[in-house]
């Protein structure tokens, strides 16, 4: 990429993966003057309170010594990572959609951790959360709303002088 030639940065789900000082050093070379850099990630999902501590209890008991150590920053809201930017306030926003418990069940055989605690054991461990679940979540085929409350920190960069 060209440099100066970049409005807008985005990373989605991913800043905790990358290298900070070199990701915000290829950001400076690229962005065009006044340019913007915008991140978000997605916080723990959510449907009831009574399925919330069915998940809860797996995704912070279970599968907690799973979790690779940057996985804190997403649970942080990236927070925690100094952005060269002078931020603004963004609305507050969620991602939502509607899911059966079998379609719930796959996306946490999705979480990088639930993949290294299955490897580890030899079975699917999300099997016996979705068994706890089955009680709350009637009809098993009816869908629930599942929300991920993003967290965004946007804002234009600030140029080193």
């Amino acid at each position: 990429i060209e440099a100066g030639s970049v409005d807008l940065v985005t990373v989605a789900q991913a800043l905790h993966w990358l290298p900070p000082d070199a990701f915000f050093a290829e950001v400076r070379r690229v962005m065009a003057p006044g340019g913007a850099l915008a991140i978000w990630c997605y916080a723990r999902l959510s449907i009831a309170p009574d399925i919330d501590q069915v998940i809860e209890r797996y995704y912070a008991g279970t599968l907690a010594p799973y979790w690779s150590p940057e996985r804190a920053l997403v649970d942080e809201g990236y927070r925690t990572i100094p952005l060269p930017i002078a931020e603004v306030e963004p609305p507050v926003m969620s991602m939502v959609s509607d899911m059966t418990l079998d379609e719930l069940a796959g996306y946490m055989r999705t979480w990088s951790a639930t993949r290294k605690l299955s490897a580890e054991i030899g079975r699917d461990p999300v099997a016996d959360v979705r068994e706890a679940l089955i009680p709350l979540w009637r009809p098993t085929t009816g869908r629930r709303t599942v929300r991920w409350p993003l967290h965004v920190r946007a804002g234009r960069l600030v140029l080193e002088r």
